[in-house]
C-alpha cells in the first residue's frame, strides 16, 4: 500500500466517525436499593393490554413465603366478561379473585434495573426473578370442604349401626423432620411451600418516586467498578 492509499484510507475512517459522533458520555453508578430487588413477571398477561398501569388490573392481596420464595398476589376477576354468576355462587362460594404464584430464584444473568436522572445512570442489581402463573387454591378448598362434608356424612350414617360393627382406622404421622430425610429436590420444596405460612404484605402502586431517590441520593451505598482485566488484556480482545 502506497502513501496515496494510506492517506485515502484516513479520509474514509474520518469521514465514517464524523457520520456517527459521540453525542454524550454517560456516567454509570452501580448502587444497592433499600431492600432486595424482585422481578415479578407476568407469563399470561394479554398482548393487547398497554403498558399504561391505569389499565392493568389492580392488586387486591398480596403474599411471600420467605423459606420457600414464593409469592402470592390476588387479582380481581372481570365479572362482566366470560363469568357465570351462577355457578360461581353455587361451586366456588362467590369466587372474585384469581390468584397468581411464583417461585422466586435467584438472578444468575446478573440482571439490573437502571434508572436515569440528571443525565447519570444508577443500575440497582436484581435478587430474584419469579414468573407468576395462576393457581386455582379456590377449588382445592372446596374439595377439601367437600371431603370433610363427606367424612361427617360417613361418621354419622356409622353411628346409627349397631355398636357391634365398628370400624376403627389408626394413622401412623411421622414428624416433619422424618418427611425431610426422605423427600428431596421439587417434593421437598413443594412440601415446605404448602406447610409454610405466608406473610401478608402491602401492594403499593406510588413508591416509584421514593425508590429512584433513594438509590439516586449522595447518601445511597455505591459501588466501585473494577475491571477484570489490565488494559493491555483488554485491547488485545478489541484487536
Amino acid at each position: 500500500m502506497n502513501g496515496a492509499e494510506r492517506d485515502e484510507k484516513k479520509v474514509f475512517a474520518g469521514e465514517e466517525e464524523e457520520e456517527d459522533p459521540v453525542v454524550q458520555e454517560i456516567p454509570i453508578n452501580l448502587t444497592t436499593g433499600p431492600c432486595p430487588l424482585h422481578v415479578l413477571q407476568f407469563v399470561n398477561k394479554p398482548k393487547k393490554l398497554s403498558k399504561n398501569m391505569e389499565e392493568h388490573p389492580p392488586v387486591a392481596g398480596v403474599r411471600y413465603k420467605e423459606e420457600s420464595h414464593v409469592w402470592e398476589l390476588d387479582i380481581p376477576l372481570n365479572t362482566q366478561v366470560f363469568y357465570d354468576k351462577e355457578k360461581a355462587k353455587e361451586v366456588w362460594d362467590n369466587v372474585e379473585l384469581q390468584s397468581l404464584s411464583g417461585v422466586a430464584v435467584e438472578s444468575d444473568m446478573q440482571q439490573y434495573v437502571g434508572v436515569m436522572k440528571e443525565g447519570q445512570l444508577y443500575l440497582v442489581p436484581v435478587e430474584k426473578v419469579a414468573q407468576m402463573r395462576p393457581y386455582f387454591n379456590y377449588i382445592d378448598v372446596q374439595q377439601k370442604a367437600r371431603k370433610d362434608d363427606d367424612s361427617k356424612r360417613a361418621a354419622g350414617a356409622g353411628s346409627n349401626n349397631a355398636k357391634s360393627n365398628q370400624v376403627v382406622t389408626m394413622s401412623v404421622k411421622s414428624s416433619s423432620e422424618a418427611n425431610q430425610n426422605r423427600l428431596g429436590g421439587a417434593l421437598l420444596a413443594h412440601k415446605v411451600a404448602e406447610e409454610e405460612e405466608p406473610k401478608d404484605l402491602e401492594w403499593k402502586e406510588d413508591t416509584y418516586e421514593a425508590f429512584v431517590e433513594e438509590i439516586t441520593c449522595k447518601d445511597s451505598v455505591r459501588e466501585t467498578l473494577k475491571p477484570k482485566d489490565d488494559e493491555a488484556t483488554y485491547l488485545s480482545k478489541l484487536f
